[in-house]
């Protein structure tokens, strides 16, 4: 029955009143305890191609959540072995493993989602998005300059200066010589024309770019799979634009539709949304320990085995070779 999360909505209600048929020939086909149940949930909503839709979702989270082995259990065990410094630290209590447990495989998992985002959104400027994160100056003080420019000797000082000073001189003889050939362009009206049609072009082109994520390619499409023409634009021109398109990238990333879906309980920034947060006058500091031991305490009580131990269900396949037990004559 799990092959219907990889068929079309249409099919995969086909296929499953196929199984329907199946079921209705021999129950033991349709394995009762598990694809019995969906096929009742299926038949209990007029076999519609909705409810098809809402068992391809089942399935697929069924498929993404079930682990083949107990290997993912273990690695959670490793906070609590490495919180453990002494032999003669007692750990923690079982409830507050257990929470610390929750926490971490939370933190986790909305580590892996935010990855897989900033991926898409940022493509492979991911390194490029950081550094002009970085840029961005939140303080002028000397303290929250981590520059080690002010503390270099003060030969190397001098030095920067004096290339800093022919650099400039240079600047504004290059400079001088194009103000004399622009005013030349703008005396005359075609090369003025031209000018006017080049820079309008320049424009468009910053804006299509600034319009683009970074994990976007400005010389192939931008977010939408549409053509960015940035012909006109140096490699220099673009870099400056990286700040504009880091704000929507960053805006991209708040958006993205993968925090709507499933149970909802993440955000951009925490792995638990600010909405689902109570305030500190909901709960006293008493009832948030009551909730937090009702939850994750240690049940301490044991349990005997049942008189009869449930056996493995098997379908007709599997018990006869690919074939229904009323063809093989063996019912």
């Amino acid at each position: 029955v799990f092959r219907i999360v990889q068929l079309p909505p249409a099919e995969a209600r086909d296929y499953l009143k196929e199984l329907l048929v199946k079921q209705e020939a021999c129950t033991i086909c349709s394995h009762p305890p598990f694809t019995g149940v969906l096929l009742d949930y299926f038949k209990a909503r007029d076999e519609s191609v909705e409810a098809a839709q809402q068992l391809q979702a089942a399935l697929y989270d069924t498929a993404l959540s079930a682990t083949c082995s107990s290997q993912n259990v273990e690695k959670l065990h490793a906070h609590a072995q490495v919180s453990q410094k002494t032999l003669q630290n007692a750990g923690p209590r079982p409830g507050t493993l257990q929470r610390q447990t929750y926490v971490m495989a939370a933190r986790i998992l909305h580590s892996r989602i935010k990855g897989l985002i900033e991926r898409e959104v940022f493509g492979g400027n991911f390194a490029r998005a950081r550094k002009l994160m970085g840029a961005r100056v939140v303080s002028r003080s000397k303290a929250a300059n981590p520059s080690l420019k002010n503390y270099a000797a003060g030969a190397a000082q001098e030095g920067r200066k004096r290339a800093k000073f022919v650099r400039q001189q240079v600047l504004k003889i290059q400079t001088k010589a194009l103000s004399d050939e622009y005013k030349t362009w703008l005396s005359n009206p075609q090369q003025r024309e031209h000018l006017l049609e080049k820079a309008e072009q320049m424009a468009a082109a910053r804006q299509a770019v600034s319009d683009t994520v970074l994990g976007a390619d400005v010389g192939g499409g931008d977010e939408d799979g549409q053509a960015v023409d940035a012909a006109n634009l140096s490699e220099r021109q673009k870099a400056r634009l990286g700040q504009a398109r880091l704000n929507k990238s960053l805006a991209a990333l708040f958006k993205h539709p993968a925090w709507g879906q499933g149970l909802r309980a993440q955000d951009p920034n925490t792995a638990l949304a600010a909405s689902h947060v109570l305030s500190e006058n909901a709960l006293s500091e008493q009832q948030s320990r009551e909730e937090s031991n009702a939850l994750f305490h240690f049940d301490a009580q044991v349990l005997e085995n049942p008189a009869a131990m449930p056996s493995m269900t098997r379908t007709c396949q599997e018990t006869h070779g690919g074939l229904c037990q009323e063809e093989s004559g063996s019912a």
